[in-house]
């Protein structure tokens, strides 16, 4: 990888060769092949930027991409550190980004390393906690799961009978959060990330089966086997160019028992999904949970059609009757 392309300012990026870039931090900083389409590493380029002009550049400085690269770098290399542990070694090597040596600007620099390498954010990370230790408070397992809960709901059916729309993020923090107030379902948009990372590094920073949970629930939202959703899931990444495609393409356990880490999340999601009562014809077309009602609904709208029928056709009658007195 051409060290041109990485010591450029982080600045000035807009002046600088994007596919280049792209192949240069998606590699550097997450590790991904070079071969993943372009589209989608240019979700990760944008996350980067982002995260990037959040910082404040008064007290932790990247000039570079190399320098936001070295950030990344002091929780990656040392993941059994604890956060103190990393603070005071950055304290005695001062680097030269690190315009301000308190305790305060350290933080924002490994916050800064945490978001953007781990896709997660920062809060609740205490000092005497190292990376893998935080991760795994983060993300618990349920410490109960026993249930014979079945998942029926995916992301068709969520849209089409609960009305839920699909929020994309970049924060495993926010996937699958259900905010009931505004129907918004978060999803993490990078299933090349979740594909690609899990069970890679000697000392995984994640829990473990963590992100292959992750990437089931993916293709739990997005069943493969359904003609409609492969359709529908194409038409929203031209859209929103979403990176979700790499987590479609097997089966998953429909059994909420099945789903460690995202258990209480699931399951909320499951009991709002059956708590949702079709209001709008559309809806009523498209909810098959329950065939009574779904037979009654279709019986209603057959008797009234045929008593307007049978109205219209008396009411033509007569009107040919007076017209041929």
């Amino acid at each position: 990888m051409s060290k041109a392309v990485l010591d450029a300012s982080i600045r000035d990026w807009r002046n600088q060769d994007q596919k280049q870039l792209q192949c240069a931090l998606v590699t550097e900083i997450w590790t991904l092949p070079t071969t993943m389409r372009e589209q989608y590493a240019a979700l990760y380029l944008d996350h980067y930027y982002h995260l990037s002009n959040s910082l404040d550049y008064a007290t932790v400085a990247p000039k570079s991409h190399q320098d936001a690269i070295d950030i990344v770098n002091i929780i990656r290399t040392q993941p059994l550190q604890t956060k103190q542990e990393m603070r005071q070694a950055l304290q005695a090597k001062s680097p030269q980004w690190l315009k301000d040596h308190s305790a305060e600007a350290i933080d924002s620099a490994l916050g800064y390393a945490v978001s953007l390498w781990l896709m997660v954010q920062p809060d609740g990370w205490r000092n005497d906690q190292s990376i893998i230790d935080f991760a795994a408070a983060k993300f618990p397992r349920a410490s109960t799961r026993a249930s014979n809960v079945k998942l029926t709901f995916d992301a068709l059916s969520l849209r089409r009978i609960a009305k839920i729309r699909i929020v994309w993020t970049s924060n495993l923090d926010e996937h699958l959060e259900l905010n009931s107030r505004t129907s918004a379902l978060y999803l993490f948009s990078h299933a090349s990330f979740l594909a690609t990372r899990h069970d890679r590094s000697p000392c995984s920073i994640y829990p473990s089966g963590f992100l292959q949970e992750t990437e089931k629930t993916i293709a739990l939202l997005f069943p493969s086997s359904d003609t409609q959703q492969r359709t529908w899931i194409r038409r929203n990444r031209r859209l929103a160019e979403i990176d979700v495609e790499p987590g479609l393409a097997r089966r998953v356990p429909r059994s909420l028992s099945e789903y460690d880490y995202w258990f209480q999340r699931l399951e909320h999601l499951q009991s709002h999904f059956d708590g949702t009562t079709p209001r709008s014809l559309s809806q009523w077309f498209h909810d098959r949970r329950d065939g009574n009602s779904f037979f009654t609904f279709w019986l209603a709208v057959a008797a009234i059609t045929l008593t307007l029928l049978f109205g219209l056709t008396q009411s033509l009658t007569g009107l040919l009757q007076l017209i041929l007195r």
